[in-house]
């Protein structure tokens, strides 16, 4: 489990929303929060330190205590620069922020974090329909939010496997579902005497979620699993949509399937289409599989 979260805040009600996700982490878990401003100028210094300053006086009075940094230069250079300084084992953002300190728009700093970070990714979409200013005399949206319903998108892949520890943690904390949604290519059609029939993969094994369950059994968790056929995004939409799903964990990296798990493409559509809150893991060294998943297309 976490116990060192970076959050990067702009003073902006778009940039707090990402305090909604972390109730369960924060006084749940006991998590230490680090508050991290980023700023253009030296000029601005003090301004982002008082504002730190009433968002940790503000987490305390919801029973977390946090740390405060401000520093000076680009979000994404900064938050790497703090990642490494304090040896956070999650940032958590959300993926807009607007005016304020800085922008944390996604397209640049959360993607760059994609790209460059290989602390796990916890990013919340806002939905602050009015921009501007935190109001600091507010308190935060800290509501007691569980992960009730935990996804994790597979391809077949051992990359994204991967992601089934990390969300098991998460949907343990408040003994929650995990659902494991395996997406299989379309089963090609072919005519034999008049009918039309389907020719099931052969590579596509049938007990693939099944012996995953399995070897989660006994977890804090309930299991659930799915297999579904066609795209990969669509598939995980609806799936989203028809479970009520809160959360969604899953690799930046994976092999083949439809979606193609991959740094950069796979995972940053996600990001841009579900509205869902979703903590990524990026897979890099080692800890990279090449071989191929159960499911490669023909």
């Amino acid at each position: 489990m976490y116990r060192r979260i970076l959050i990067p805040l702009d003073g902006s009600r778009h940039a707090e929303a990402v305090f909604t996700q972390l109730h369960p982490l924060l006084v749940v878990s006991g998590a230490r929060p680090i508050l991290l401003g980023a700023i253009r100028s030296q000029d601005e210094h003090v301004s982002a330190r008082e504002y730190l300053d009433g968002v940790r006086a503000r987490l305390l009075d919801c029973g977390a205590h946090a740390r405060v940094d401000v520093r000076r230069g680009r979000p994404a250079e900064a938050i790497l620069e703090a990642c490494h300084k304090y040896e956070a084992d999650l940032i958590a953002m959300a993926s807009h922020g607007h005016t304020g300190l800085e922008r944390l728009v996604f397209g640049s700093t959360t993607e760059r974090l994609l790209r460059q970070s290989r602390v796990p990714l916890l990013v919340v979409k806002s939905d602050v329909r009015r921009p501007g200013p935190a109001d600091v005399g507010a308190a935060l949206p800290m509501a007691a939010m569980t992960w009730r319903d935990v996804l994790v998108p597979l391809d077949g892949s051992v990359n994204s496997e991967q992601a089934l520890g990390p969300a098991l943690d998460m949907a343990g904390i408040a003994c929650g579902r995990l659902h494991l949604l395996h997406a299989v290519p379309p089963v090609p059609m072919t005519s034999f005497g008049g009918q039309a029939q389907r020719l099931r993969n052969a590579s596509d094994p049938p007990d693939y979620l099944p012996k995953l369950a399995a070897e989660l059994a006994g977890s804090a968790a309930e299991v659930r699993t799915a297999t579904v056929e066609g795209a990969t995004l669509q598939s995980i939409e609806r799936y989203i949509a028809d479970h009520g799903i809160s959360l969604v964990v899953m690799t930046t990296h994976g092999r083949s399937g439809l979606g193609r798990f991959l740094l950069g493409s796979f995972a940053e559509t996600v990001l841009r289409t579900v509205n869902t809150p979703i903590l990524l893991h990026r897979i890099t060294g080692d800890s990279l599989d090449l071989s191929e998943p159960v499911s490669s297309p023909q």
